[in-house]
């Protein structure tokens, strides 16, 4: 299971660099984060999730995700 995570990460790791990158060159501070949550909800749509499987709470955004569940990962 870790290796395959790891060489699906692999597979996409200018992608996911591109995103960490955007993110940090438009930081938002606090809980107030509408740019970043709509960055995050609009690409999550491009990898095929719907919109209602989606929250615009990025907090509960994680949990929602069928993906992590099948991988075994938890969020609070």
């Amino acid at each position: 299971m870790q290796s395959s995570i790891v060489s699906e990460a692999k597979a996409i790791e200018n992608e996911l660099i591109a995103h960490r990158r955007h993110l940090h060159q438009n930081p938002e501070l606090g809980f107030d984060l509408p740019e970043t949550t709509a960055y995050v909800m609009q690409q999550l749509r491009e990898y095929g999730y719907e919109d209602d499987t989606l929250d615009a709470n990025l907090y509960r955004l994680a949990a929602r995700c069928r993906e992590f569940a099948k991988i075994g990962l938890s969020f609070p």
